[in-house]
């Protein structure tokens, strides 16, 4: 007889011994990109170090007075306190500032209404491209229409007093035809350069 599994007493319990967590090693083929990552982020985390500790030291000189501003050391005739207040100023005179930017200046997200009201400002401000052209379409426009039109009533004519003559069914077919091509031609140019103006 086979004995009974739930008589036998199991350790489900980890053993005494840990491992210990393995580091990650790059495969083989990728360890030249991990090194130019690992190089590019000292870089930046030494260039972001420099530029808090003078941001530190423009903040310290700002705090003695401005005796202390005025005294500071320049580098080519720049003074780093008002040259520092000068990027502040015009970040925040950027029309891309958030209001609600966060400490230090840094600008927030840019709204998408800022944009279209600048986009629209700046299209404002264009010259248009051809002027009084439109003018000129639209006026083409009615001649084509009125063309169109005269062509048209001229093939029906035609085509009424033809009286079973095929030479005078097909002169007043081609006519109709033409009549129409033009009449549609000038309602197109018409309806196009209107919805251009913005009137339709």
């Amino acid at each position: 007889m086979a004995p009974d599994v739930g008589d036998q007493d199991f350790d489900f319990g980890t053993s005494g011994k840990r491992r210990e967590a393995r580091t990650f090693e790059p495969p083989p083929w990728e360890r030249d990109q991990f090194a130019r990552l690992a190089k590019e982020r000292a870089e930046r985390e030494a260039a972001e170090a420099a530029e808090a500790a003078a941001r530190a030291a423009v903040g310290l000189a700002a705090s003695q007075g401005s005796a202390a501003i005025g005294m500071a050391p320049t580098v080519a005739g720049v003074n780093p306190a008002s040259a520092f207040d000068a990027e502040e100023a015009r970040i925040a005179a950027s029309p891309f500032a958030s209001a609600d930017a966060g400490a230090g200046g840094v600008p927030g997200p840019v709204d998408e209404r800022q944009i279209a009201v600048m986009m629209m400002d700046l299209r404002s401000e264009e010259p248009p491209a051809l002027g009084s052209a439109w003018v000129a379409v639209m006026v083409s426009a009615i001649v084509l229409g009125a063309v169109g039109i005269v062509l048209t009533a001229w093939g029906l004519v035609e085509l009424a007093q033809a009286g079973g003559s095929s030479f005078g069914a097909l002169g007043g077919g081609v006519l109709t035809m033409f009549g129409l091509g033009f009449a549609g031609l000038g309602a197109w140019l018409a309806f196009k350069t209107l919805r251009q103006q913005g009137v339709l």
